[in-house]
């Protein structure tokens, strides 16, 4: 809840005006219901259209001084909801009430301590009713505050009162709620913004930890800011205290607009993103809490109705536990019905002294159980199902466990509609229909799984028995005798994968072949492949699927051996045991204590080329051709190929062996485009393919191109066709002794390449400065104006120049400004326009005398209908020929910055929709 009169969550929503609502509504998602997720709330305050439900409270928390007055009021919508009010401490003691009868409340308390206050609003036997609340505060000398809000825009809230921000500081504004918003921060006494140009998640973790949030779930470009820009090129490394502690281009050094403002939204208190998020020996669950490491929460797969899913919860961990028992190892499923109504989990047919219990909308929390049941009476002892009633979107949290004392196995789930009513075990006097077959638990489960009727799978773990089942099938490794299960798997993408029998209780044998099951080629066989299951006679094997084969998958025995198995397929190579990181293959590391190779990475060394080492796990490095960076039409890309991979040469440039970053262009229309690396800092080569990203065919390479993109730098002429993906690459010559790399500019244009309009200062005129290949009007005053031409663009730069002039629109007497000399060749109306400035402009006209304020012609702040901008200005103005004319660029209210002047004949034409 914010101050003055804001909402935010106490017993339900603002703007009800103190009108009953029907039905009651109250606190839903707010969880203001005690006083452990009270609402903030503060002095000044008149809260209205809040409501209080029946069985439920309102709860709200204040801070005042020491020998403070807090007097609080609450106004009832109807006479007979009664609705209480009392105080509390922060140990849940209760320090005083009002409970009349009345149609309203009063509470006026002198507190003796430093501290929140805690307030409680309810009904009377369970009346329900709207309230207004309002709050003050006297004899307190500062203003009491809590985290989050209460306090003055350019105040922080500390140690529980409003003060001063000291240098330094970081706030959020313009944002939804109070943990999001644009990042300011405060520099010489002033509030500022950040550029996005390089910031991260990890640059907003610094700002959020500051602001004392957990971290951020995610940075954004949000609201534009009019304030100074003071950061650019941040790069926290991570540790630091303050977002200003982070390495960043000098305070107010910068490229950016306010277009490019970041912001970021920081995770709430107790919330994750990330596992770093999270105290040690926890981690975050996908449900963004943090969770004990072991927790069977935080990989709860999905599951449908009538689904049987076979797991094992030697895969899980002993972490949580149900009402009625499961002190062994459990995994959790996710449910969501489709339907309100009564479902049955239930774990009938497990090879495990099972306990099933049902968790509603919150996995980890005991008190979300919703049912529970450790043994099903005869025959089925002593397996587990339990009924429970859903409603349809919930999720439901389903956990499979084992009894206290019972050991850990493979388990059969199935969730069904309607309530437990389980068929008898099936057996030699109750065969199963056709198709399935009996397990020894007495399920109807496997089915044939044969290569006539193969059972389809995918990535995840199956767990039955090959008792019973037919031996028509043996590999090149073993298999003859023994009955076999047969498994279909197919991937949409060229992929390996690593099947393993690991946790099977016999001697297996894994084969498995392609296309054809019966007769196909055998593509793996094992009998033994303890290396890799860490089980002495268990397999193992790996495949390099291709994308739409069916894959066909033999679980048989060697020698005649059948029984429990466990069928486990996973993504990606075979993970092998271990000494050091050395002996796995890239990608992975190994675990000493386990003495195997598992997913993960120390440093970039141990990843492939084109990935790097982000947080343990090789993720794809942006800008190598695993995940090329997007570049479009007008847009200019900034970065380093130090450190990146090398994965395609060139023909020039000497093979352009050095590193480089890829990037993938999209034409929007057929055309020539102009690519070129102009303002980049070492000797670049540019080459451009279609087809496989560094094996594709190469349609342009440029080394160096001096006349359009300066000293060393390149440039090519792309003939480009409209749908057409064409890789492009930024990469170094590869001179004799070494490569070059370094930092990069990468600008993509219309048409074809042409030479820019300056190279250095000598190339511009008196008072101008070449910036970005522009040359830029920066000293133009009425006593020496700059010379403005027909149909020619000027650029320019405000933000040093004098006070010069001042229009009679917008302000304009307090921002620096430009002039310029305009002599008319024709007589008619002439548009001047200042679209496609950076800032608040304010344009004026002058007639003859550019001193003389009485020979304005016109003035304009804002013309959104002539530039298409909303703070830019444009001016039509009839000329006459011959006579000279004062273009003055002026800003609004103090505003300066870079601009863009042009005057034409006609009318201005409004832009196109």
């Amino acid at each position: 809840m914010g101050g003055d009169g804001g909402m935010g969550g106490m017993g339900g929503m603002g703007g009800m005006g103190g009108m009953m609502v029907d039905p009651c509504v109250d606190d839903i998602g707010e969880e203001n219901d005690d006083l452990d997720h009270a609402t903030p709330v503060f002095e000044g305050s008149t809260l209205a259209g809040l409501q209080v439900c029946a069985d439920d409270d309102d709860w709200g928390v204040i801070v005042v001084c020491d020998g403070g007055t807090l007097t609080v009021d609450i106004a009832f919508a109807v006479a007979d909801g009664d609705l209480d009010l009392e105080l509390y401490a922060a140990d849940g003691t209760l320090i005083d009430a009002a409970t009349s009868d009345t149609d309203g409340e009063r509470l006026v308390h002198t507190v003796g301590f430093a501290a929140p206050i805690y307030l409680r609003v309810f009904g009377v036997h369970g009346a329900e009713n709207s309230y207004a609340l309002t709050l003050s505060v006297e004899g307190c000398g500062r203003v009491a505050c809590v985290d989050g809000g209460g306090c003055a825009p350019d105040e922080l809230c500390l140690e529980g009162f409003c003060a001063p921000a000291p240098e330094g500081s970081v706030r959020l504004v313009d944002g939804d709620t109070p943990n999001q918003g644009r990042i300011e921060v405060l520099l010489n006494d002033q509030w500022g913004t950040v550029c996005n140009d390089s910031f991260s998640v990890g640059d907003g973790e610094v700002a959020c930890r500051q602001l004392g949030y957990p971290g951020a779930a995610r940075v954004f470009t949000g609201a534009s800011g009019v304030d100074p820009i003071w950061l650019d090129e941040v790069a926290c490394v991570g540790d630091e205290a303050r977002l200003v502690d982070c390495p960043a281009n000098p305070v107010g050094d910068h490229d950016c607009a306010h277009g490019e403002d970041i912001s970021v939204e920081c995770l709430l208190p107790g919330a994750c993103a990330a596992d770093r998020h999270c105290a040690e020996g926890e981690a975050c669950s996908p449900q963004g809490v943090c969770l004990p490491a072991g927790s069977a929460c935080l990989d709860a797969a999905p599951v449908q109705l009538d689904e049987v899913v076979h797991g094992d919860t030697r895969d899980g961990a002993s972490v949580d536990d149900g009402s009625c028992g499961g002190a062994g190892a459990e995994v959790a499923h996710r449910f969501v019905p489709e339907a309100d109504g009564e479902y049955c989990f239930s774990l009938a047919g497990s090879a495990i002294d099972s306990v099933a219990y049902v968790r509603e909308a919150d996995c980890a929390r005991p008190d979300a159980e919703v049912a529970c049941l450790d043994d099903l009476p005869a025959p089925w002892t002593p397996q587990a199902a339990v009924s429970f009633a859903a409603t349809a979107g919930t999720p439901y949290y389903l956990f499979a466990d084992t009894s206290q004392g019972g050991a850990s196995g493979a388990y059969r789930a199935q969730v069904t509609a309607g309530p437990c009513d389980l068929p008898p075990p099936c057996g030699p006097a109750a065969p199963c229909p056709l198709g399935y077959l009996c397990s020894p638990q007495g399920a109807c489960d496997l089915g044939p799984a044969t290569c006539a009727v193969p059972l389809p799978s995918g990535i995840g773990s199956f767990s039955d028995f090959t008792t019973g089942l037919t031996a028509e099938h043996q590999g090149s490794c073993g298999g003859g005798g023994s009955p076999e299960a047969v498994f279909r798997v197919q991937s949409p993408i060229d992929a390996p994968f690593c099947v393993t029998t690991k946790g099977s209780d016999f001697d297996t044998v894994l084969y498995v072949r392609s296309a054809d099951c019966a007769a196909g080629a055998e593509v793996a066989c094992n009998d033994d492949n303890g290396l890799v299951t860490g089980q002495g006679q268990t397999s193992a094997v790996e495949v390099d699927a291709a994308a739409g084969v069916p894959y066909s998958i033999f679980v048989d025995g060697f020698d005649g051996a059948s029984g429990r198995f466990a069928l486990n397929i996973a993504a990606g190579r075979c993970p092998q045991f271990c000494v050091v990181d050395d002996d796995c293959p890239l990608g992975s590391v190994c675990d000493a204590a386990a003495e195997a190779c598992v997913e993960g990475c120390a440093d970039d060394t141990r990843c492939a080329p084109g990935q790097t080492c982000v947080e343990g796990a090789c993720a794809a490095l942006p800008g190598a051709c695993a995940m090329p960076t997007p570049i479009a039409v007008g847009e200019v890309a900034l970065g380093t190929t130090e450190g990146a991979p090398s994965e395609a040469t060139a023909m020039c440039g000497g093979g352009a062996r050095g590193p480089e970053r890829v990037f993938t262009f999209e034409p929007p229309a057929d055309g020539p485009y102009c690519l070129h690396t102009r303002g980049s800092d070492y000797d670049t080569v540019l080459h451009v393919q279609t087809g496989t990203c560094g094996s594709g065919t190469e349609v342009a390479c440029n080394d160096d191109r001096a006349e359009i993109a300066g000293l060393r730098q390149s440039a090519v002429d792309l003939a480009a066709t409209a749908g057409t993906t064409y890789h492009v690459f930024v990469d170094g010559f590869d001179a004799v002794g070494g490569v070059a790399e370094g930092p990069f500019r990468l600008s993509v244009e219309a048409g074809a390449c042409a030479p820019p309009e300056c190279f250095e200062e000598a190339d511009c005129a008196a008072g101008r400065s070449c910036q970005d290949n522009v040359c830029v009007v920066l000293n133009a005053t009425c006593d020496a104006p700059q010379e403005l031409a027909l149909d020619t663009p000027v650029r320019g730069d405000t933000t040093n120049a004098g006070r010069d002039r001042n229009g009679t629109c917008g302000g304009s007497d307090q921002s620096p400004d430009h002039a310029f000399a305009f002599t008319p060749a024709s007589d008619g109306v002439h548009c001047f326009s200042l679209a496609g400035s950076d800032y608040d402009t304010v344009l004026h006209v002058r007639v003859g005398d550019c001193a003389a304020p009485e020979r304005e012609r016109g003035c304009n702040d804002d013309a959104p209908q002539l530039t298409g901008e909303a703070r830019t200005s444009a001016l039509n103005v009839n000329l006459a020929v011959g006579t000279i004319y004062f273009a003055i660029v002026d800003g609004f209210d103090g505003a300066a910055g870079t601009y863009q002047l042009r005057v034409s004949e006609g009318g201005c034409v409004p832009p196109a929709p």
